[in-house]
């Protein structure tokens, strides 16, 4: 892959947007670049896509550890995915 062709999708994903939801009974709050984003409980908000796959990442690790499953399997993490990711 060229440089100019990673530029590209880079710059893509920059303008395009991505739901989370999160199914949880508590506020989901993490950082990305320093900066403090939160999903309330029940609720989906709008995020620039690299920071919505950032936020579904940690939010999927946290349901997994309360949930005491292994948050290294695929296949339970892809489950939770395909609720979070909208």
């Amino acid at each position: 892959m060229r440089v100019s062709d990673i530029q590209h999708l880079a710059d893509s994903k920059k303008d395009r947007k991505l739901g989370v939801f999160n199914p949880t009974t508590n506020d989901f709050t993490w950082k990305y670049d320093g900066k403090d984003y939160t999903v309330p409980k029940g609720e989906m908000k709008k995020f620039d896509v690299h920071i919505a796959e950032h936020l579904a990442k940690h939010l999927i690790d946290q349901i997994l550890t309360d949930k005491n499953m292994n948050t290294g399997k695929p296949e339970s993490r892809k489950v939770w995915e395909e609720k979070i990711l909208i």
